[in-house]
């Protein structure tokens, strides 16, 4: 988290992301120029990341891109609305019908996993 007059954020990204920008609490691999970390910023950046990768919070944007995608196939890649305030909603309204779509995938897996057992019980 980051304080001071900027909104708090968390930074997690990729090695790709290493520059200027980016500071000795951020979640961002370092880039080893010739095998070894020298700068000290470097060397406390690749700690945290061996600790956040040990707590498994790093390496789910597999799980984010697989959500993308789905909703891309399910609802289409585009936004119909010009105004930014209904792009949004459409954006907003495709991300709940997905969440309602998996909600009810779940229910009836249950249900008939449920069904399936209690028919093997008689």
């Amino acid at each position: 988290m980051r304080t001071g007059r900027s909104a708090r954020f968390w930074l997690l990204a990729d090695a790709g992301f290493d520059g200027r920008d980016v500071e000795w609490t951020d979640v961002a691999p370092p880039i080893r120029r010739g095998g070894r970390l020298r700068a000290w910023s470097r060397v406390l950046r690749a700690a945290i990341v061996a600790r956040v990768k040990a707590s498994g919070l790093y390496g789910q944007r597999w799980k984010v891109e697989t959500v993308i995608s789905v909703i891309k196939r399910k609802f289409g890649d585009g936004v119909r609305s010009r105004r930014l305030r209904l792009a949004r909603r459409e954006v907003l309204a495709k991300g709940v019908v997905y969440n309602l779509h998996r909600s009810f995938f779940v229910v009836v897996c249950v249900w008939s996993v449920w069904w399936v057992l209690r028919g093997e019980r008689r």
